[in-house]
């Protein structure tokens, strides 16, 4: 699972996030293969009894409780983070206060599927815990697979702070695109922090554009400070960021790799 990054960011969803979400989507199945293996039971009647269980938060726990976990951790982001940690404390708590004799296992001691579970469990929870795999579920700007293809430009651009009413600033700042892409671009300067809303407009092939987003980052780029900007795409618009793909694409500016 490694997840050694490059200056700014990761290039590529961790392989061990993916392996570890598909685990927890099968987890229920695993289950119910090991029990007709352990018991003999037609999986028919392994699913018929567990759905009869009178308490539907039993039922539920069963069959989805460990694929939400997979699902929150092929998103990856901080509630994320926060819910696998509580699944993977309350799936130790439950497998550790294991009762002889309960259904579905009918045995005294815990089957091998169970111990397996908590070596799993110990692992997931270390894992998360340490400092360099948690980071990527906190901070937006190391996941660059996230990104959209960038192209990389050169030219002038307005930048206004918007207010926290959502009031446009009145003082423009005028800077330059260095690279963009359908999400957010890279302008020159470093006017505002990370965090702060902004507003972009510029002009492409005598269209104007118009475009609001966050500060996503502050940092060095060709020996000049610059800013990361996350567009807001509501409704319609993300209609206008695909537009300006087209035009970059018809005005020869070419893609890149990676993410500034």
């Amino acid at each position: 699972m490694n997840m050694n990054a490059r200056k700014f960011g990761i290039k590529k969803r961790p392989l061990g996030y993916t392996v570890l979400s598909v685990l927890f989507l099968l987890e229920p199945l695993i289950k119910i293969i090991h029990l007709k293996i352990v018991t003999g039971f037609s999986i028919s009647l392994l699913l018929n009894t567990i759905l009869g269980w009178k308490n539907i938060f039993q039922v539920g726990e069963y069959f989805l409780l460990f694929p939400l976990a997979g699902v929150a951790l092929f998103k990856i982001r901080r509630f994320s983070y926060i819910f696998l940690v509580l699944i993977q404390i309350y799936g130790l708590l439950k497998i550790l206060t294991f009762e002889p004799y309960s259904w579905p296992y009918f045995t005294k001691e815990p089957i091998l599927l169970i111990w397996g579970f908590v070596v799993v469990n110990l692992f997931v929870l270390l894992y998360l815990l340490h400092p360099q795999n948690r980071k990527p579920f906190f901070d937006a700007t190391i996941r660059w697979w996230e990104s959209k293809t960038r192209y990389m430009v050169d030219f002038p651009c307005k930048c206004h702070g918007i207010k926290d009413n959502g009031e446009v600033g009145t003082e423009a700042f005028d800077t330059k695109v260095l690279n963009i892409s359908q999400s957010g671009a890279f302008i020159k300067g470093d006017h505002y922090k990370k965090g702060d809303k902004v507003q972009v407009g510029f002009q492409l092939l005598a269209k104007d554009y118009l475009f609001t987003g966050t500060v996503m980052s502050v940092h060095p780029f060709h020996d000049s400070m610059g800013m990361g900007i996350q567009f807001k795409t509501p409704g319609l618009s993300l209609f206008s960021n695909i537009g300006l793909i087209f035009q970059l694409k018809k005005a020869g500016y070419k893609p890149v790799d990676g993410r500034s």
